[in-house]
């Protein structure tokens, strides 16, 4: 059984709820960006991953390409192509992180800290 808290649509719904408050001066699509998750665990609008390229899925382009990794996206063959020297040793090995809201991101660092100190 999947617990309430693991399932994004409840969470976005959350999302969607605060944004009718309106008491946060940001855009709604500012604020989906930065809080809403995708089935993948990871942002809803997921940016592609080639070398200095900021498209959104669901805002630049309407649904970006996996690798044959399955956790890295990109907007084109173009993008994907100069991002290979970085990534291709990570996707051979399937070890290359998914993308992350900054929120979660920021949540990783603080357990990483807490847990060495801890361990020391």
């Amino acid at each position: 059984m999947t617990e309430n808290y693991m399932q994004p649509e409840l969470w976005n719904n959350a999302v969607d709820e605060y944004i009718l408050t309106q008491k946060d001066p940001r855009s709604r699509l500012e604020i989906e960006r930065e809080a809403k998750i995708g089935a993948h665990g990871g942002p809803l609008h997921r940016r592609c991953e080639g070398v200095g390229c900021q498209r959104l899925e669901g805002h630049d382009i309407a649904q970006l390409k996996k690798c044959r990794c399955e956790k890295v996206v990109y907007c084109s063959e173009e993008c994907q192509h100069n991002h290979w020297p970085e990534h291709k040793g990570l996707c051979r090995t399937h070890k290359h992180p998914i993308q992350l809201l900054r929120s979660q991101r920021n949540i990783e660092q603080v357990a990483a800290v807490f847990v060495a100190a801890f361990l020391s």
